[in-house]
């Protein structure tokens, strides 16, 4: 919403009904769609039909034959400019080199606003050690504001992939393109192994009544160690 404050009354106290006939007093550019309305005789908003789309410079003009209620004219033109903010990712998971990821993890991008469908899904790249592009289905969340990359089988034992979104994906209201452009990796579980226990192999004088621990190098299935 666009508020503007006059110093005057510059419409006379009418009804809502009637609120179509007051002088409607703001121009922008780029045009906007939208429908604007009279708080009271001297404060008017302007309502846009859709979010106003992102990284965009706004110019807005109070129309200068604009009169009060006793019909004297602004004593100068005036207008101000306004920029939206621009597409930005604020959140990637799996994220920046993180390990131990589960083979069939998806891959969640969060952005700040709405975005394309079509710019965003054609600038994004999940792939392989040796760069080859890992198939995989994308949706989004309701709002438009969250990738969600499930790929198609599980991803390798102890791979390092990459995934990359440059600034060919743009906002869904406009063509702004995204400001924040990253190419990150991540590295799923490795093949399990033993690493170490708790009393260590040979040791003596061990309190009686300790418990013993296994350490592995990632996370395992408890299931799996019954009858072993």
């Amino acid at each position: 919403t666009i508020t503007v404050i006059f110093s005057r009354p510059v419409v006379p106290l009418v009804t809502t009904g009637q609120q179509a006939d007051l002088v409607q007093p703001l121009t922008l550019s780029p045009n906007v769609s939208g429908h604007g309305e009279w708080v009271n005789t001297s404060i008017y908003l302007f309502h846009p039909d859709k979010p106003l789309p992102g990284g965009t410079t706004f110019t807005v003009t109070v129309k200068p034959d604009l009169k009060d209620v006793t019909g004297s004219p602004l004593s100068a033109p005036y207008s101000w400019t306004f920029s939206t903010i621009a597409p930005q990712v604020l959140n990637v998971s799996p994220a920046q080199n993180q390990t131990l990821v589960p083979l069939e993890e998806p891959i969640y991008i969060q952005f700040n606003q709405p975005m394309d469908h079509q710019s965003t899904q054609g600038a994004l790249a999940v792939t392989d050690t040796n760069g080859k592009a890992v198939a995989g289905k994308i949706t989004w969340d309701q709002n438009d504001e969250q990738l969600i990359f499930t790929p198609s089988s599980k991803f390798a034992l102890g791979t390092t992939y990459r995934l990359s979104l440059t600034a060919g994906a743009h906002s869904a209201s406009g063509s702004a393109a995204l400001s924040n452009p990253f190419s990150q990796a991540f590295t799923t579980v490795p093949y399990p192994a033993f690493v170490s226990s708790e009393p260590a192999n040979g040791a003596q004088n061990v309190y009686p009544g300790s418990g013993v621990a296994l350490l592995y190098n990632a996370p395992m299935d408890p299931k799996s160690f019954a009858g072993h």
